[in-house]
């Protein structure tokens, strides 16, 4: 046994002479052990489906040394083992051509359907019967060695080329055949509003204001909070993108015991980003369980995106708080734009349309952190996009971000919230019932 494994290796480009069946067979059966036990190593060591989906988020070390082993073993020993096979077939008194239902059997094994399967099965079958066979004494032809040479060089081409294209479609095809874990990734924003500036009794009128949109108070009764989920976002689970229905969640079939890789929009909002799973790429251990449930946690400040709307126009305003609508219109009609500060009329030009809310005075204030402002904040355009399902705000209004032409949320008179909700982008006054009541 040893004498023949050691012959099989000195003999590494022979393509010509002749192989006995019984040193064929001893070097098959000690090749195949060491395959067969570099793959259960490597598969007790992270698990079945983690191996094949070549999850290698779930690889350890060990996986990493053993898996790369079984590599350096099947390519070191592709050449020898083909003329193993090509010297048998010589040595049955068989024409060696035959040998080609080797890469044939692992050829059509790749493909992903039964009769291909069936058919890869026989050829394999038929080649393992046919090394069965006692040796034949006969002449060998002289051109043995480049005959063999061409033989094995059309069976090699093939079957690499093939496997380079078709294997990791037949790698998807085993996984998808192991036991199937509903992933269900849910996205939630916990929205904060920050009311600690005012006074007790001007917290209290807006705690009862937006308590009726489903913000609630925190238990010190300085800010208020407000849970959501953003519907349409983006979420990539293992390279495949989703996009989150109404109830901010994507669903997807994965095998069970692999590492799901997640990726959620992060908000970027004041400095608070992502609580569970890490933002950007998120590792989750898919269980084996019929559906498993993962929720992508975030906190979003939405003081900190209001307090950066209109910056600089805040510091381009007049010294004069101006709160008279009619002293507004007279700013327009000598030719200036109107500031941060200013009362505006239906049809004016807005950088943001965050104070056209149905309970607005029409005055766009400089301090936002005032009664009136938050008053005239809730339910205006720019509030439906920051608190709303779209989790586009910061996707969409950043994008108005010129250096030197604009704020950093909303260029000079775009009315970017008001554009994304298919609004005027000039002032307009709302209704209760989501709808323009003047423009």
């Amino acid at each position: 046994m040893i004498q023949a494994y050691i012959e099989y290796w000195k003999q590494y480009f022979n393509w010509s002479g002749r192989t006995t069946r019984k040193s064929f067979w001893w070097v098959f059966i000690m090749n195949l052990v060491i395959v067969f036990t570099l793959i259960l190593l490597c598969i007790v060591t992270t698990g079945t489906a983690v191996v094949l989906s070549l999850d290698f988020e779930g690889f350890n070390v060990a996986t990493y040394i053993f898996g790369s082993l079984l590599i350096l073993w099947s390519l070191a020993t592709l050449i020898p083992t083909s003329n193993l096979g090509i010297r048998r077939v010589r040595d049955a008194g068989l024409n060696p051509w035959i040998w080609l239902l080797s890469p044939a059997s692992s050829i059509l094994g790749g493909f992903n359907n039964f009769p291909a399967e069936i058919v890869s099965d026989i050829l394999f079958l038929a080649f393992l019967g046919l090394a069965l066979m006692p040796s034949k004494k006969g002449r060998i032809s002289s051109r043995s060695q480049s005959q063999g040479l061409l033989i094995i060089a059309i069976g090699l081409i093939a079957l690499v080329g093939f496997s380079v294209v078709n294997l990791p479609a037949k790698a998807d095809y085993i996984v998808q055949g192991l036991p199937q874990t509903n992933l269900v990734v849910s996205t939630e924003i916990t929205q904060k509003l920050d009311i600690s500036t005012m006074s007790a009794q001007d917290r209290q009128e807006i705690i009862s204001l937006y308590g009726q949109d489903g913000w609630v108070v925190s238990s010190d009764g300085l800010s208020l909070t407000r849970k959501t989920a953003p519907e349409g976002s983006d979420i990539t689970v293992n390279g495949k993108n989703y996009q989150a229905n109404a109830q901010g969640q994507v669903e997807t079939t994965l095998p069970a015991g692999i590492h799901a890789t997640v990726t959620t929009p992060v908000v970027d909002s004041g400095g608070e980003k992502i609580i569970a799973p890490t933002a950007g790429a998120g590792t989750v251990k898919v269980d084996k369980e019929k559906t498993q449930n993962v929720t992508v946690k975030q906190m979003m400040n939405v003081s900190a995106i209001i307090m950066q709307m209109d910056t600089e126009n805040i510091a381009q305003k007049q010294s004069i708080n101006i709160t008279d609508k009619s002293i507004g219109i007279q700013l327009l009609a000598v030719g200036l734009s109107p500031k941060v500060g200013t009362a505006f009329r239906v049809g004016q030009k807005v950088d943001c349309n965050d104070f056209n809310a149905p309970l607005t005075n029409g005055v766009h204030y400089t301090s936002k952190t005032s009664k009136q402002f938050i008053f005239n904040f809730i339910n205006s355009d720019c509030y439906k996009v920051v608190t709303g399902p779209f989790g586009r705000y910061w996707d969409t209004c950043r994008k108005d971000n010129f250096r030197f032409f604009g704020s950093k949320y909303c260029r000079s008179g775009n009315g970017a919230c008001s554009a994304l909700q298919k609004m005027p982008r000039t002032y307009h006054l709302m209704g209760t019932n989501g709808r323009v009541t003047r423009k």
